[in-house]
């Protein structure tokens, strides 16, 4: 893998980096992974380097990574946690940097809440800076990490050029990190150029409307526009305003369709089939687009679905679009091929519709016991995030039963089919 090229000082996010860059990283990346599962990786690459690690929020599987990666390479790694700084005593992240690099690092790796601060950071210091996650904006070792898996995985077969060209906007007006990372991966590996626009970055807080938002970014050569938001119906109304394609990546309480199609995926991966096969969707069915979009899905590729939780979550009514509902967790679990957890949407209820979360638990968490209802060897799936210990416990999260890690793989090469489809439909 030829490196020479490689001028870049920073990593501050996917964007910046031309197809040549991430194909350079990918390449180094399997030569290092080779040498790791020889245990070859005796060469002195960063000995006698600092690298600091300033992690201004909570990380486990980045920030670990980061210190592994670096002591492989035979650096010396020190990490610093916000609450461990002396931000808590009012020093700037600026001041803080600079005491850093005064203090002889040779790079720091950055995650910060604030979109922009890895940047911000790259202007103030003069050693080289790489971002960890910058709040809602990037977080592009999470994202190169993504694609070499993929192409780990797929033969290293997504050389054609399928979107080139073409410009995705992920149009993201709520939280993200699944949807909004798997839409990004999925553009950038059919090498599409992609923008993401927040919220909170975006001129809807100066009172602009979603419209002329759309339009604007119409206006701007977008070839087709993700969208998330709060309201449903919302990708309904922008298609019937813009010309280019709107990509429904959720819509408040209504539906998440690329979440049900991974979802059909993943169950057909493992099952063959769900033609006739009892699934269980359990929890907050009331307010949860996943659990509508997957009861059309699943019910029209044959499979007998089951709603389950409480009653105020699963009212009758949801028997109107042909469904069974089902209050009794066990009389719901009996023989189920397979179960799909469902987080209490708290955001979209405007009051509670239950007790409490441990009254919940005890009455409609599966743990290891309740297991037992189900058919032996049943799969397990959660649309995420996980809420551990409320509607799932632990141990069968991470049980080979769980496919929950599936879901989020294979989450990709659906949304790179649905950006395929409705941006190129031309023949592969």
């Amino acid at each position: 893998m030829d490196i020479s090229t490689w001028k870049r000082k920073n990593l501050l996010g996917i964007e910046e980096l031309s197809c040549i860059e991430i194909t350079q990283i990918l390449g180094l990346a399997k030569k290092f992974k080779q040498e790791m599962k020889g245990n070859n990786l005796d060469k002195d690459y960063l000995r006698g380097k600092r690298i600091v690690n300033l992690f201004m929020e909570p990380s486990t599987r980045t920030r670990i990574a980061f210190e592994v990666a670096a002591k492989s390479l035979h650096a010396d790694v020190i990490t610093v946690a916000e609450q461990s700084s002396s931000l808590t005593k009012g020093e700037t992240l600026r001041d803080t940097a600079m005491n850093i690099q005064a203090l002889g690092a040779d790079a720091i790796v950055l995650r910060h809440s604030s979109p922009g601060s890895p940047l911000f950071l790259s202007r103030i210091v003069d050693v080289p800076i790489i971002n960890a996650g910058d709040g809602a904006h990037e977080h592009p070792s999470q994202a190169l990490l993504d694609l070499y898996t993929l192409q780990d995985r797929l033969g290293n077969n997504l050389d054609k050029d399928y979107l080139r060209g073409k410009r995705i906007v992920n149009l993201f007006m709520e939280p993200s990190t699944r949807t909004r990372i798997a839409f990004e991966v999925a553009a950038k590996s059919l090498h599409a150029d992609v923008i993401t626009v927040a919220e909170q970055s975006s001129s809807l807080t100066k009172g602009e409307t979603l419209r002329d938002t759309a339009m604007n970014i119409q206006a701007l050569g977008a070839d087709a526009i993700v969208l998330r938001h709060s309201s449903p119906g919302s990708p309904l109304f922008l298609s019937r305003i813009v010309d280019v394609p709107i990509i429904n990546a959720g819509d408040g309480a209504h539906e998440h369709p690329s979440q049900a199609l991974l979802d059909l995926y993943t169950l057909q991966d493992r099952l063959g089939s769900v033609q006739g096969k009892k699934i269980t969707i359990l929890g907050d069915i009331l307010f949860s687009r996943v659990a509508r979009s997957n009861f059309w899905a699943l019910s029209k590729m044959g499979a007998q679905v089951t709603l389950a939780g409480p009653s105020t979550l699963v009212p009758k009514q949801f028997e109107t679009m042909g469904a069974k509902v089902c209050h009794n967790l066990k009389e719901a679990l009996q023989g189920a091929d397979a179960v799909m957890l469902l987080r209490i949407q708290h955001e979209r209820q405007s009051s509670s519709h239950f007790p409490s979360l441990a009254e919940y638990t005890a009455i409609f968490g599966l743990n290891k016991d309740r297991r037992k209802w189900l058919k032996k060897g049943a799969l397990i799936l959660h649309p995420g995030p996980v809420n551990r210990g409320v509607e799932l416990d632990s141990e069968l999260a991470d049980s080979s039963q769980s496919v929950i890690l599936d879901q989020v793989s294979n989450g990709i090469a659906v949304r790179m089919a649905i950006l395929y489809l409705c941006t190129y439909k031309k023949g592969i």
